[in-house]
């Protein structure tokens, strides 16, 4: 389909997509049960998960393919925000850090930046957000092969996500003051990202490709501004007392160098791999998980442009 959505349709896909972000990281943890309700929530915890999710995603699909390692480091850059907006990895702020070294807390770090962040902020919103609100499926298809079986049919697609909100339930519950506040919470963000998926498909918008949906080149370089601005800003305005000596702030601006770096050679390298075209989900079975990709597998549509 070569029509281009209105530019309306593209920021109703941003603001969804930021609050998948929001939902899976904070909500799911427990830590911010009430985001879209609160000034905090609007203008700040919103803003943070919406930005990193647009400029990261805009230079993996602009710049390479959404392959699992690929997605993996840029969700690794997004979860840094923890050192100069939180503060989080230099001094948590519900008590002494497990491990303290060189003005690291080893053990919240390694949490955030390699797990939590990349795999729920980033990797399993933008998942959702293709998935819900787009005809493509370049994220499933650049997922391991065995990967894909858990989707093969709808019933294995509910299962899935059925499991996964028992689990993200059961981990909230336990973080939470009690079941009443984790209820709550989760039909309040339900209700509100359900309202505005309902709205977003009934009108017919999960008709365009993801990259249709994204920014513009000059709708980047805005938004990265915006982000980086937003950095210089809650930098200093929340807990500004926690900010470290030379030390810490050098190993954070080299764990930055390092994970860019990286990204750039996995950009490189993605461009190189085709991925196949898959349904959603893809009908076909767990014997045919192989490590070829046979055209007449029916989840497997070679002759479309999603044919990358």
């Amino acid at each position: 389909m070569d029509e281009s959505p209105p530019d309306w349709a593209r920021y109703l896909f941003w603001l969804i997509s930021g609050c998948l972000s929001v939902c899976f990281a904070e909500i799911v943890s427990g830590s911010y049960l009430f985001p879209y309700f609160t000034f905090e929530g609007l203008f700040i915890v919103l803003p943070v998960y919406a930005l990193h999710t647009l400029v990261l995603a805009y230079v993996v699909y602009r710049f390479g393919r959404p392959r699992l390692y690929t997605l993996f480091l840029a969700g690794a850059i997004f979860g840094l925000y923890e050192a100069y907006i939180t503060k989080i990895i230099w001094s948590p702020p519900w008590g002494e850090a497990v491990w303290l070294f060189q003005g690291i807390a080893v053990v919240e770090a390694l949490v955030l930046v390699l797990f939590w962040h990349p795999l729920l902020s980033f990797i399993l919103a933008l998942f959702a957000s293709e998935s819900l609100l787009t005809r493509s499926r370049e994220i499933l298809s650049g997922l391991p092969q065995l990967l894909w079986g858990f989707f093969a049919t709808p019933a294995r697609t509910y299962a899935v996500i059925f499991g996964a909100a028992l689990l993200f339930g059961l981990y909230q519950g336990t973080l939470t003051q009690s079941p009443f506040f984790s209820i709550a919470s989760a039909l309040a963000a339900g209700g509100v990202i359900g309202l505005l998926v309902f709205i977003y498909r009934r009108i017919g918008l999960h008709k365009y490709d993801i990259r249709k949906l994204l920014p513009t080149a000059k709708e980047f370089i805005i938004l990265l501004v915006l982000l980086l601005a937003m950095y210089a800003i809650f930098g200093l305005a929340i807990r500004r007392e926690a900010l470290p000596g030379t030390i810490p702030q050098l190993i954070i601006l080299g764990a930055y160098v390092v994970l860019f770096g990286l990204l750039y050679l996995s950009l490189r390298r993605s461009r190189q791999v085709r991925l196949p075209a898959l349904n959603f989900p893809a009908r076909f079975s767990w014997p045919e998980v192989r490590g070829v990709f046979p055209d007449h597998w029916p989840g497997f549509r070679s002759d479309e442009p999603g044919y990358l």
